[in-house]
């Protein structure tokens, strides 16, 4: 799937600049990536290029299955909280089958059968020794469910236990969460 690399570039390229041109820019480091890996296969280089392929998906997975958690974990899901992951989506400039495969992630996640643990779980040996990424990964979630109803009790706890599980302290994502609120009200 050729999107992926443009997608995970994207989105490294927002978090990091907190700016549409970052996206922009990240989504063209991601299209060179997948151009490679896509070269890469073709000539019989299957197992490195396929795991940066397969980081991308379970990062972009793994996104919207823990939003439609979290954003569930309260027993409801708002409309604040859809909002945000559309926000997200259009933040991404994905087209209809990613939006499409974003809305399956978010819905699996609501499910009362989804397990979040195996999802951590295999983003973060997905990732590797890439703290950056998971780092990413936590101020994404912590910045949906900020943008949603803040944050309720049941949201900070699942939160707080995926950021111990990625390797983050609690003061580490207590100071993401202040430095995000602050920044929300600028």
């Amino acid at each position: 799937m050729a999107w992926k690399g443009k997608v995970f570039g994207a989105l490294i390229g927002f978090l990091a600049t907190k700016s549409i041109w970052g996206a922009i820019i990240g989504a063209i480091i991601g299209f060179v990536i997948d151009q490679g890996a896509d070269a890469g296969r073709s000539a019989g280089i299957g197992a490195s290029s396929a795991s940066s392929g397969s980081v991308s998906e379970v990062f972009f997975r793994t996104t919207f299955e823990l939003m439609g958690h979290v954003a569930k974990s309260d027993g409801r899901v708002s409309e604040a909280e859809i909002e945000a992951a559309r926000r997200l989506m259009q933040q991404l400039n994905l087209g209809p089958k990613e939006i499409a495969l974003a809305i399956d992630y978010f819905r699996a996640g609501k499910a009362a059968t989804y397990d979040v643990e195996h999802g951590v779980e295999r983003l973060r040996e997905t990732c590797g020794m890439r703290y950056d990424l998971l780092r990413a990964f936590i101020e994404l979630q912590l910045h949906a469910a900020l943008a949603g109803n803040g944050m309720s009790p049941p949201a900070r706890a699942i939160l707080t236990r995926v950021a111990e599980r990625l390797g983050m302290s609690g003061l580490e994502f207590a100071r993401m969460e202040a430095a995000l609120r602050a920044r929300d009200q600028f």
